[in-house]
């Protein structure tokens, strides 16, 4: 595509080993040609591909890595009225390579080239912003999501550097958002996270520390549960279900 190759593997030299066991080679070309367009080294890279091969529409977020940045995006995400569908949450040498494979939040379809563009846009605006607000929409559970509510299921895994999350509750609108503005509260970074839903039910598996790039601690860990089971808790848990397997 005329582009030196120097050019291009100076540039493969900073993306997280993980990009490439992770994603296919046709999303790298992209994630890479969005990074070479860009004019201003400084500025963040936001791009959306209206039609995925993936099955929804993906978004891709380069930007410098900072505390709140998932929640900022997420959030932006949900304000946009799009739904989160899978989520790769990567960082090398300081940088954020993110990508979302979101649809429409009302019709569950793809975006449509308009709405990718608009959708970018408000990204980009909010990842130049310093404040990087992380405003929650508030939406009430859809009447078809009410029969399928379940207690959360939170487990931690102890890492080496990090503590890994899994998180098992029913699926709702800004399922996503919300989790990450719990994690934010919680002054817990996230280093990965893999979001999967399965009709009404989301497993997300996130690897976090502290603000320090430490593990958490059991005292931390209990208030992170704490949090999330009162963010996603139901009046009337149901039976305790089997452990979820925190296994890659």
């Amino acid at each position: 595509e005329g582009v030196e190759p120097a050019r291009v593997e100076r540039l493969w030299s900073t993306f997280p080993d993980a990009s490439f066991l992770r994603h296919r080679p046709g999303q790298i070309a992209w994630q890479t040609r969005a990074i070479l367009a860009r004019s201003d080294a400084d500025a963040p890279v936001v791009a959306v591909d209206a039609a995925s091969a993936r099955g929804g529409s993906e978004v891709f977020v380069h930007t410098r890595d900072r505390d709140g940045l998932f929640a900022a995006i997420t959030a932006t995400l949900d304000r946009e009225g799009v739904s989160v569908a899978e989520a790769r949450i990567l960082s090398s040498q300081g940088m954020a390579f993110d990508t979302f494979v979101v649809l429409d939040a009302e019709t569950q379809s793809p975006l449509d080239a308009a709405r990718s563009a608009e959708l970018c846009a408000e990204l980009a605006s909010a990842l130049g912003d310093a404040t990087m607000s992380a405003r929650l929409v508030r939406r009430s559970l859809p009447r078809r999501l009410r029969h399928f509510r379940r207690a959360p299921r939170v487990e931690f895994t102890n890492m080496r550097d990090e503590t890994q999350l899994a998180l098992v509750c029913g699926d709702q609108p800004g399922l996503l958002a919300q989790v990450a503005q719990t994690l934010r509260d919680a002054h817990v970074r996230v280093h990965d996270a893999r979001i999967a839903t399965f009709g009404e039910r989301a497993e997300d598996f996130f690897v976090i520390s502290d603000e320090s790039d430490r593990p958490l601690s059991d005292a931390a860990q209990q208030q992170l549960r704490a949090a999330l089971e009162e963010r996603f808790g139901i009046d009337d848990p149901a039976p305790a279900e089997a452990a979820v397997s925190a296994s890659t």
